[in-house]
Parts: C-alpha cells; structure tokens; sequence
C-alpha cells in the first residue's frame, strides 16, 4: 500500500493469482484522513512489515531509474551536439540554461493565454484589484480623428486604474461619428488601456473597453 491509489499498465505483467504477487519489507506509510483506518489495521504500531505486492509494483520500483537516466542521456546528448558548434559553453552552462529557457517558455504561454481577447471581460471585471497609476494627457476627438490600428492588436490590452477621470474615448468617437453634440454628460472613466493609453468604460450599461478593441471602423 501507498499514501493514495497508485494506477498501473503495464503490457507484460499479470496482477491475479499468487504467481503474481512477491513478499517484500514495506515501510509504514505515512497516515492521511482517507487511509489511517487501513494503515493501522495492517501496520499496527510497527513501521516495516513483509508485505505480498504485486510483481507489476516490484518491477516499477526496481527499475524506474531508467526514465531518469534516459532523461540525462537526452540532455547529455543535447550538449554534444551543441559543443561541435559551440566549444565554450561549459555543461553547467548548458544545463542553467535550459532550466531558463523552459521557464521562460512556460512564462510567455502563459501570458498569451491570459492576454487572449476572449478574457477581456473577465480581465476588466477584476480592474479594482489593479495598482493606480499616475494621470497621463487626457485623448481629444477631431472632425478629422480616426482611431489607432494599435487597438485591434491582439496582446497587451489589460485595464489599469488612475485617480483622474476621463471621458470615455470610444463615447466620442461614437458622438462624432453620428454628427452629435459632444455633451458635457459624456461618461467619465477611471479606468484606462495600458497598451492605448486611453480612458474606456465597462461596467452593466456599456461595455466599451471591449467594443474599442474589437469593432472596425470604416477608415479601419
């Protein structure tokens, strides 16, 4: 027995039948709310016991050195290849550099996954929780203004709050796209692009900071 279920495949052993079962010395296992009942029926106070397991888990415990050592031998040959190209890069170098790389590797999947714009909504929901910047020069809307390329790009749009607030950049434009009045009701937002650097509303009535970085306009 283990300290939780163990799963096993194997396509060469059997598990029924006494054939398939091999005494061995096995150290009390450390007691958990689900197996203390089973542990102390079986261990009692002692902590080793012989114990009939199946050959499947014998084998396993003898020989799972070799996934380790196939590991090294492939990092191994890894450093050979690259030594004919490169000879000044020592094996410790090699291996440091490794670790980073797959840690860098894991870092950037992850951050794709939460830059991805299907999270935009979930992302603004949580704007409260995101550190206060400091104000930055507020965006005005021309006759002549056409909205940046940049907003439609997939990464980096993440919402960030500031003190100050600021009309709603996607309102004017849409006030004067439609030949309206700008008004001076216009709604304000403390809540800003870090990519676009720009003030966007979202909250149950609109939802702008979505709309701006996903509708096209005609010049767009």
């Amino acid at each position: 027995m283990d300290n939780g279920p163990v799963t096993m495949l194997s396509t060469i052993h059997q598990i029924n039948g006494d054939e398939n079962r091999i005494e061995r010395i096995r150290r009390r296992p450390r007691e958990t709310s689900t197996n203390a009942t089973k542990v102390r029926a079986i261990f009692g106070s002692t902590s080793k016991k012989s114990l009939p397991i199946p050959v499947v888990i014998d084998d396993y415990n003898h020989f799972m050195d070799g996934v380790d050592i196939t590991d090294q031998l492939a990092i191994i040959n890894s450093y050979l290849i690259l030594k004919k190209s490169n000879a000044n890069v020592s094996y410790k170098e090699f291996r440091t550099k490794l670790v980073w790389d797959l840690i860098k590797a894991e870092l950037e999947e992850e951050e794709q996954h939460i830059h991805t714009r299907s999270q935009v909504d979930e992302l603004t929901n949580q704007f409260k929780f995101i550190q206060i910047d400091s104000f930055k020069k507020q965006q005005y809307v021309t006759v002549s203004f056409e909205l940046s390329l940049v907003r439609l790009s997939p990464d980096g749009h993440l919402p960030k709050w500031r003190e100050t607030r600021s009309s709603c950049i996607w309102g004017k434009y849409l006030a004067k796209k439609n030949q309206e009045k700008t008004s001076k009701n216009l709604s304000q937002s403390q809540l800003y692009c870090i990519k676009c650097s720009v003030a966007l509303c979202c909250n149950k009535n609109r939802s702008c900071f979505k709309d701006y970085h996903t509708q096209k306009d005609d010049n767009n």
